[in-house]
């Protein structure tokens, strides 16, 4: 804007302009004045979930809105993702991802339930596990509505299988009434 006249400048244009190089900036204020002031104020998303995908990292807001990462955030879920989520899209012409907030609040409420130094991953077709400290990977699906019944199942499958001397690789709770696990190839 340096250069031109206070009267040439379109504020829409400039929010279009800020809008596609800043995704991770929520809203935007703009005042013109005179002689020659312009006064922005804008409010940055607050990234809750890092989605790393193809090894590429996207913040996520609690609105579903992903944006690329600029500088630190402690605090982040990361989420170790083989795909996209139903529902989720990239959008525009960066491809910037979009979750459905119903998914965000699902895996923010995983983070209760995340055994310590458990990493937490996402696979399109089994939904969202982990892997297990004992050396397999557990997956719970995609809703969190009956994790607390997938959690006990889950421990009785698990305590189960240890006194029959069963390691697993895999253990699925995704569907509550067919849980079932998977032994090394």
């Amino acid at each position: 804007l340096a250069g031109e006249t206070i009267f040439a400048i379109d504020p829409e244009v400039v929010q279009q302009r800020l809008e596609t190089a800043f995704p991770e900036l929520k809203s935007f204020e703009l005042a013109i004045g005179l002689p020659h002031t312009i006064v922005l104020s804008v409010e940055e998303r607050t990234p809750v979930i890092a989605w790393i995908q193809d090894e590429e990292e996207v913040w996520v807001d609690d609105e579903g809105v992903g944006f690329m990462p600029r500088g630190e955030v402690e605090g982040l879920l990361r989420v170790n993702a083989q795909g996209l989520p139903p529902g989720a899209e990239l959008v525009g012409t960066n491809e910037d991802l979009l979750l459905p907030p119903e998914l965000v609040e699902t895996t923010l409420a995983l983070r209760a339930y995340l055994p310590e130094g458990a990493k937490l991953m996402y696979q399109p077709s089994r939904g969202f596990g982990w892997r297990d400290s004992r050396g397999w990977k557990v997956y719970f699906g995609q809703h969190l509505t009956d994790i607390s019944q997938k959690l006990a199942t889950y421990d009785t499958l698990v305590n189960t299988l240890n006194s029959q001397g069963v390691k697993p690789a895999l253990i699925s709770v995704e569907y509550l009434h067919a849980p079932y696990y998977r032994l090394e190839p």
